[in-house]
Parts: structure tokens; sequence; C-alpha cells
């Protein structure tokens, strides 16, 4: 089998213009914001406590002034 050819393996290649890589650019940088405002949101909900009545946090109350 040592004389057999070899297929010739054909690249990609990718032609952009400045443009096209700018709006590209764009695209990945709304993406990557839309998932950091959903990760700060979703966040935000875990760490909040629960409003079920067992896990619930007793109330602070505060004594009234009497004169």
């Amino acid at each position: 089998m040592a004389g057999t050819p070899r297929k010739k393996v054909q690249k990609i290649k990718f032609e952009l213009t400045r443009s096209a890589i700018a709006g590209v650019g764009v695209v990945c940088f709304c993406i990557f914001l839309w998932m950091f405002l959903l990760g700060v949101w979703t966040g935000e909900s875990l760490l909040r406590p629960s409003h079920s009545g067992k896990n619930e946090v007793s109330k602070i109350v505060t004594p009234k002034k009497t004169n």
C-alpha cells in the first residue's frame, strides 16, 4: 500500500471584510451581554429567600415608642 497516492485534503477558507468582522463582533457582544444579564437575573432569584410558609424569614417588629 505504500504506492497508493493520498487524496489531497481541501482546506476551508473564510474571507470576511472589515464590516463583516465588525458585525460578527457586535453579534457576539450582544449574545455575551444577554447571557450575563440572564445570569445576574438567575443569581438574584436564587439568592432571595423563598416565599413558602416553612422557609419564610420572620418579620422584624420594632417596638412602639410610648410617651
